[in-house]
């Protein structure tokens, strides 16, 4: 199965576990300003995603990677926070991820 290629894209894959792990053990707590805090801090490498990143770029495979990382995303953090209103791409990116669903990304 193809990997993650470009820099961006692996920066922001390897920054979702640990932000989703913190974020996990607040919310029992009920520490939603600490949660959407650490989430911000996503920020930057979701940024330098979009900048350096053509998501829909490089074949269906690289594509699917792609698209499964931005769900990984949304699956991870939208128990937190709405994020559907922010550039309102969350359904286009479900129809997108069904269009390629057999592909999952690398684990």
């Amino acid at each position: 199965m193809l990997a993650l290629q470009e820099l961006a894209e692996k920066d922001l894959a390897s920054q979702i576990p640990a932000v989703a792990a913190r974020v996990q053990a607040l919310r029992p707590q009920k520490k939603y300003t600490e949660a959407l805090q650490d989430i911000s801090k996503l920020r930057p490498y979701v940024d330098t995603f979009f900048d350096k990143v053509m998501v829909i770029g490089g074949g269906r495979a690289t594509a699917g990677h792609r698209l499964a990382l931005l769900h990984t995303l949304l699956r991870e953090f939208s128990t937190i926070a709405d994020f559907s209103e922010i550039g309102d791409r969350s359904e286009t990116l479900n129809l997108e991820l069904e269009s390629i669903s057999p592909l999952r990304p690398a684990q």
